[in-house]
């Protein structure tokens, strides 16, 4: 089972879109640099995984503000950033696996887990089952990566992204 780059991409979008009035604005295909935050969310059912969703930290408030409908000078807390941004993660996930799957299987979404990775090569996962897509914002570039866990791994529970950074949530 693979989900195309396209599909994830268009899956995001459709939610950052609906969800942060974030359109994708023309851009490069490059890494997300930067001061990053992560939100990645594991999933189980009839196949197990994991989805992240990285963006710039400076990307956050826009995003949160417009997901709350408040003014720009209402900039909420940076926790209730974090949280609105694993929610965007958490329903980006539960979209996929309906792509993947169908609307019938029961899928259980964990909570999402926040990290600030650093932009290295090693924290960026890679593989036949692994699919990236990146978005270019109008306040910067996302990331979104869907891991798939191999047929012979669902029965050990879900899989993991990356390990939580020390100042993970």
């Amino acid at each position: 089972m693979r989900v195309s780059e396209e599909q994830l991409a268009a899956v995001a979008k459709e939610v950052l879109e609906t969800m942060a009035f974030a359109f994708e604005m023309p851009g490069e295909d490059a890494p997300v640099t930067g001061d990053l935050l992560r939100a990645t969310v594991d999933f189980r059912g009839p196949f197990c995984g994991a989805l992240s969703l990285t963006l710039p930290r400076a990307v956050m408030p826009d995003l949160v503000v417009n997901m709350l409908g408040v003014g720009e000078e209402e900039i909420p807390p940076e926790q209730d950033q974090r949280d609105a941004i694993g929610e965007l993660a958490n329903v980006i996930c539960g979209n996929i696996v309906q792509v993947l799957a169908g609307p019938q299987p029961v899928f259980e979404l964990a909570p999402p887990k926040i990290d600030l990775p650093k932009p290295t090569p090693a924290s960026t996962p890679t593989g036949e089952n692994v699919t990236h897509a990146r978005i270019s914002l109008e306040a910067g570039l996302a990331e979104v990566t869907l891991l798939l866990q191999p047929d012979n791994a669902q029965t050990h529970g879900t899989a993991h992204m990356a390990a939580p950074a020390p100042n993970a949530r």
